[in-house]
């Protein structure tokens, strides 16, 4: 990305990489996205998504190049501390509901266990 002019790309996008990166690598790669994007141009970085408690507790460390996860919340406000706009955070993986009634467990059990395991943010240039 530093190789690149001021505005001149469309889209960058990241498949499983954001996670693979430290802080300051992570907030340096974002503002040479920002920078090398034309106007209108967007990102999408998909990542583990640590919501999912079996990706938060278990399988986002199987891999020993993971630095750290990030929640979908945190990669939203890093986005937007940047300067990309309209950030969406979608989960990839469709599931089902964990059993049939709308009580409080079930709801609770579907947010930590029935979960996307994956997610992307996606966020544009003004």
């Amino acid at each position: 990305l530093q190789s690149l002019k001021d505005e001149s790309i469309h889209v960058i996008t990241g498949f499983h990489i954001i996670e693979h990166l430290d802080f300051e690598v992570l907030m340096k790669m974002y503002t040479e996205s920002l920078r090398v994007l034309k106007p209108g141009g967007l990102i999408i970085f998909e990542t583990p998504n640590p919501k999912n408690l079996t990706v938060g507790a278990c399988n986002f460390y199987t891999d020993p190049t993971h630095v750290n996860p990030i929640p979908p919340h945190t990669l939203e406000f890093m986005l937007q501390e940047i300067g990309f706009i309209n950030i969406e955070k979608r989960n990839l993986q469709s599931l089902e509901a964990i059993g049939t009634g709308n009580d409080y467990l079930n709801e609770y059990i579907n947010e930590w266990v029935n979960v996307s395991s994956d997610y992307a943010a996606i966020g544009y240039k003004a």
